[in-house]
């Protein structure tokens, strides 16, 4: 099928066709659904050809799919997911966010999206983060917390370290992993930092703390030092 073209809503059952001959079968459908617990049909394609299927829509009118808001199954949420990254304008790209994230029920339709993150639209990130935080929808406080993490820097840790501690009531299992993962990224790029801030009075939730040491523990990017040390800051 012809991917690079101007996309209209009488091409998609030709689409559907032309990725579920891609699917890896049964058994791998089972697994995949299974992993990442949707609700979606999911099709178990690999990501060398969905990342292939993105390369090649992107060269063409692109957002004339993403206009289709194709998200009948999982894999077209990635394809959808990856493709938002191609938008340069941020508020463009935003538009088309702001509707992508109430769609979504699982934690990879948060984690493939791609962000046109530049130095210019980073404090536009930034507050973008800050709305999603407050959202009762639980994946798009994920992707509030993900998109924190792509924008960390030494301009704002101590910025992101206070916006972690609002989330010390968090219930959910999926923002919490998100909060835990940005805490390593924060230790292992500003350790004095997050460690102040971990020594610190600090509001974080016991399955936090213990997530985030749990991961830094298992990165080879952290000292064997350090680990102990986080070990020993381990709440019981």
């Amino acid at each position: 099928m012809e991917l690079i073209r101007t996309w209209r809503q009488t091409d998609k059952n030709e689409f559907l066709e032309y990725i579920q001959q891609l699917s890896k079968g049964q058994k791998a459908i089972d697994f995949t659904t299974k992993i990442v617990n949707t609700k979606n049909q999911c099709l178990a394609i690999s990501c060398v050809d969905i990342n292939n299927i993105v390369r090649s829509i992107s060269k063409g009118d692109f957002l004339s799919y993403l206009d289709l808001k194709w998200v009948d199954n999982h894999e077209l949420t990635i394809i959808y997911a990856q493709l938002l990254g191609k938008i340069k304008d941020f508020d463009l790209f935003k538009s088309y966010l702001d509707w992508y994230v109430t769609t979504i029920d699982n934690w990879a339709s948060c984690d493939q999206i791609r962000f046109p993150i530049n130095n210019k639209n980073r404090k536009q990130f930034f507050q973008l983060a800050q709305i999603y935080n407050k959202s009762r929808h639980t994946f798009i406080r994920r992707v509030g917390i993900i998109i924190l993490m792509k924008i960390l820097s030494i301009d704002n840790i101590h910025d992101i370290i206070k916006i972690c501690d609002k989330f010390f009531d968090e219930k959910e299992y999926y923002v919490n992993m998100a909060i835990s993962w940005l805490l390593c990224e924060c230790f292992i790029k500003y350790r004095d930092i997050t460690l102040n801030y971990f020594l610190g009075d600090n509001r974080l939730n016991k399955f936090v703390i213990n997530k985030t040491i749990s991961k830094c523990c298992d990165s080879f990017r952290v000292k064997n030092e350090d680990k102990q040390l986080l070990k020993s800051l381990r709440k019981k």
